[in-house]
């Protein structure tokens, strides 16, 4: 008996502080894969570097995968304790651009050959495809409707401002 009251105090104080309901998406997406994983779960979706999210603030993240147009995307929706921090953890993996902050709806954004990032307040956002630049234009109709809707629920959140 001791040792289940020992498991239920440590679950109950490993999701104490941390946002429990998962990250809304658009209504219109319709994944083939739908995870979220909240406080110390993210070490059972990374092999390795989820102690760098922790050290940024990380509460939450939905992973999704979604098809649009004959391409697949791996949607990653990090939610962060600050705007700061989302912004931290961007910077740290962002590198050889094609474009920077060229759309609208983010605080920050960032393409690569096979990724599309962002900042928008306290959410990281990833989006990974495997057909390079020609996924790209799907890559950022998925940003922007994800955009769309945070904006939408969280009118006037504070961000970090370009620099």
């Amino acid at each position: 008996m001791s040792r289940l009251l020992f498991t239920a105090l440590a679950l109950i104080l490993t999701f104490s502080g941390t946002e429990t309901s998962p990250v809304a998406v658009p209504d219109n997406w319709q994944p083939s894969k739908d995870k979220t994983y909240i406080g110390t779960a993210l070490y059972g979706y990374m092999n390795g570097g989820s102690d760098e999210y922790y050290e940024y603030g990380f509460q939450c993240l939905r992973v999704l995968t979604l098809s649009s147009d004959g391409h697949e995307y791996t949607v990653e929706l990090f939610r962060m304790d600050t705007p700061e921090n989302a912004h931290g953890i961007y910077l740290r993996h962002t590198f050889k651009p094609l474009r920077e902050n060229a759309l609208e709806l983010a605080d920050y954004d960032f393409l690569s050959k096979y990724q599309l990032q962002a900042v928008c307040g306290a959410d990281y956002i990833s989006i990974i495809f495997e057909d390079g630049p020609e996924a790209c234009p799907g890559a950022e109709i998925i940003l922007n409707e994800y955009l769309t809707l945070l904006r939408a629920e969280t009118p006037g959140e504070e961000s970090v401002p370009h620099q």
